[in-house]
């Protein structure tokens, strides 16, 4: 599912209250939830700490890495209980604020493109050992295509 969101520039002293119009894409596939996590900060201490916890848990990951941090995604539907419990698992690692976000959205997104120009999302890292779900796998595709071509 990709949304676009409304991001208000905070930056911009004169355009402070115009938004900018920014890509994401959605965690919500049917009832399930593809896993997302966001790592704020440039710290790859928590990035392995991330890693080593999917690892242990045989899910299988893309890693992006933005201007200001990290985007992880876990490559395997979730229901929402169980995304959640993965935040809390993790908490010491991701960003609060986007968590507390995402919880009252009901549903997860991380942005692609269009905050900061140039793009700046680029993939560092995809681990998938064994089978994909079908809809996984297509939403894998959809993924790289978009940050593809925001970066175009």
């Amino acid at each position: 599912m990709i949304i676009a969101i409304y991001i208000p520039r905070r930056k911009a002293v004169k355009d402070r209250r115009k938004p900018t119009l920014s890509i994401g894409i959605g965690s919500k596939l049917g009832n399930k939830h593809i896993i997302f996590l966001e790592i704020d900060g440039k710290n790859y201490n928590r990035l392995y700490d991330v890693i080593r916890y999917l690892r242990r848990r045989a899910i299988n990951y893309i890693i992006t890495e933005t201007s200001k941090g990290f985007h992880v995604i876990g490559l395997r539907l979730v229901t929402w209980r169980e995304l959640n419990s993965i935040w809390s698992d993790l908490k010491p690692y991701l960003d609060r604020k986007w968590i507390n976000l995402q919880r009252i959205r009901g549903f997860a997104i991380l942005r692609v493109c269009g905050k900061y120009k140039p793009f700046d999302i680029k993939i560092l890292d995809l681990y998938v050992r064994g089978d994909l779900d079908v809809e996984v796998m297509k939403f894998l595709r959809k993924y790289i295509k978009l940050i593809n071509e925001c970066v175009v």
